[in-house]
């Protein structure tokens, strides 16, 4: 396929990716009362970025309507009790926290919300905190690991 038919099916494409991405997200593999339905927690907040992105590039509310439906702002407080495990904390970040402020301003722009800018925050939080508590070492052999702690 050359760039040109790409960007001429760029529309159908869209639509052909959101069924998989809204089936997945109705799963409840995962105890994130959020998050959950792609395996992992990290996959799961790229898949409700993916629904904001999607509703942006066709303009169909239906994808905005399933990403509004997974992040209720009645989820957003036991997401951030979910997020703040020890065990989330440690394999979340950076990779899966830096999804959350991405995630966020997917739907500061989508929706013109900021429901998820509280999980967005912690995010935040935790990798300065990792930043911050970092020796050179520790720094060298994260930049250099090509798997999700970079």
């Amino acid at each position: 396929m050359s760039w040109v038919e790409l960007e001429e099916r760029r529309q159908e494409l869209f639509h052909l990716l959101a069924p998989p991405i809204l089936s997945a997200l109705g799963n409840e593999d995962t105890p994130s009362p959020i998050f959950h339905g792609c395996f992992d927690w990290h996959s799961a907040v790229h898949g409700l970025y993916s629904l904001y992105a999607i509703h942006r590039r066709t303009g169909d509310h239906l994808y905005l309507e399933a990403a509004r439906q997974h992040s209720s702002p009645l989820l957003v407080g036991a997401e951030l009790e979910y997020m703040r495990r020890e065990q989330i904390e440690r394999e979340e970040n950076p990779y899966g926290f830096a999804w959350t402020l991405v995630l966020a301003r997917a739907e500061e722009l989508a929706a013109g919300e900021r429901t998820l800018r509280p999980l967005a925050d912690h995010g935040v939080e935790r990798i300065l905190a990792l930043l911050h508590g970092l020796d050179r070492e520790r720094a060298l052999e994260l930049a250099a690991t090509d798997m999700h702690p970079n």
